[in-house]
């Protein structure tokens, strides 16, 4: 079933589907529906994407940290932020916090737009890209006087 949905094949994968749970009583679980919301993504299919994710909820399937986190993604990547934060608030009332790299442009988006929110959290790396200047700051220094140099900079 993942081949069938990473190749965008969605009348196999949902062929797949319907033949594990009519002859083999298998019904579809969290990772089949993250792998079908995936090739719904990758299809720019997002009213599919969205249907799908309806389907599992009301199926009584719990999404993983990585269904809300693509879903999630994929709407703040559209400029659908409304969407995206409804999906990340009930992603946080089931107790899930969807991991940095997705919701990354979602806080970038947020930030330009000057939004605050309580359940996006600060950019984990932002220490990284401080320390990355600083050290550009001091190679880029007068060779001259270093120390009045290292005076002059401010550290949090």
């Amino acid at each position: 079933m993942s081949v069938a949905s990473e190749a965008m094949q969605w009348e196999k994968a949902n062929e797949i589907v319907n033949i594990f749970h009519s002859q083999h009583g298998i019904s579809p679980d969290t990772t089949t529906f993250k792998y079908l919301v995936r090739m719904h993504i990758f299809m720019s299919d997002i009213s599919g994407c969205m249907e799908r994710f309806k389907e599992m909820k009301s199926r009584g399937i719990r999404p993983d940290r990585e269904t809300y986190g693509m879903i999630v993604a994929t709407l703040a990547h559209r400029d659908d932020l409304v969407r995206a934060v409804q999906v990340l608030e009930e992603a946080a009332e089931t107790g899930i916090q969807i991991s940095n790299r997705h919701i990354k442009k979602l806080r970038s988006r947020c930030n330009k737009l000057n939004i605050r929110h309580p359940n996006i959290f600060p950019d984990p790396n932002l220490w990284v890209k401080d320390v990355k200047k600083v050290r550009e700051n001091k190679r880029n220094a007068p060779t001259g006087n270093k120390l009045q140099y290292l005076n002059s900079l401010t550290f949090l």
